[in-house]
């Protein structure tokens, strides 16, 4: 249920379910409670009348358990039998009722659930507990972090074959590293990105160089830039990670909104360090 409606109409959903639920217990537990207690009256009433209690026995006796063990065998097995048989009523009329129910459950339409609420059904806290966000805004940012978190190196190969970019991974992640030096105003030299991967420079090196000679690159002053060629290969990568995100939340409604909540979790991820999970994600939170 929670997964066929909108965010904003979660709470009138919920309650609705949880409500129909309440009156269908109330009913159930009316109309099978009724046949229950019309058919004991009958069971015991017969039961007491070819079997009756002794004289002087306190008439609480067929209704009491430790009471009615006192009683002889022949009394006390009449009365135990009507309980059985009117207990065995109540069931045999049950019966129809959860069949008919387990008819209708099969022709139910099958709602997957969110791709958000998969990746976090693994964890107890996300699994069961209540949305921690105060909004919706607030809500669907932490999607797009959860999800991007969960699933982003095993779709990361797709992304990039979808995104038509002519560089292979190897030199996207250069271009992506470049991108992020100027955009936290650090450096973009190979000594800087080299040491935020423990990496020497010297390793790095070839392929930079290599992008430099195809265009993608500009080496200056010991710094590296885009050029317009390099920087329209990383927009094809960032539109390929943008509509694979929209894709798998499609279910929290599409428009301003969606765009919106991966814009503002993208530009904190590329702050924060999308290669340091633990510490962007705390950004998030």
């Amino acid at each position: 249920m929670q997964s066929t409606v909108d965010y904003s109409d979660l709470g009138v959903a919920t309650s609705g379910v949880s409500f129909f639920r309440s009156i269908g217990s109330a009913f159930g537990a009316a109309i099978f409670g009724t046949i229950y207690t019309g058919r004991l009256s009958t069971n015991l009433g017969n039961a007491l009348a070819a079997h009756p209690l002794p004289a002087g026995t306190d008439p609480r006796a067929a209704e009491v358990p430790a009471l009615l063990h006192r009683l002889p065998a022949s009394v006390s097995r009449g009365v135990i039998d009507a309980y059985s048989d009117s207990l065995q009523t109540v069931f045999l009329a049950a019966a129809p009722v959860g069949l008919v129910a387990l008819m209708l459950a099969l022709f139910l339409k099958e709602v997957p659930l969110r791709d958000t609420s998969k990746a976090g059904a693994a964890d107890i806290g996300d699994g069961f507990g209540m949305p921690e966000a105060r909004d919706q805004d607030r809500e669907l940012e932490r999607a797009v972090a959860k999800l991007f978190f969960r699933e982003r190196k095993r779709a990361a190969p797709a992304i990039i074959a979808r995104s038509g970019t002519e560089l292979d991974p190897g030199g996207l992640w250069c271009l992506v590293q470049v991108y992020l030096q100027e955009r936290r105003d650090e450096p973009p030299t190979l000594t800087a990105i080299g040491e935020r991967f423990s990496v020497p420079a010297q390793v790095l090196e070839p392929a930079f160089t290599h992008l430099e000679r195809t265009g993608h690159l500009r080496h200056a002053s010991g710094q590296w830039t885009l050029t317009a060629g390099g920087r329209t290969e990383f927009e094809k990568l960032a539109t390929a990670w943008k509509d694979w995100l929209a894709e798998r939340l499609d279910d929290w409604g599409s428009g301003p909104e969606l765009d919106a909540a991966i814009g503002r979790v993208a530009g904190r991820l590329l702050d924060q360090g999308v290669d340091d999970p633990t510490r962007a994600q705390h950004a998030l939170t």
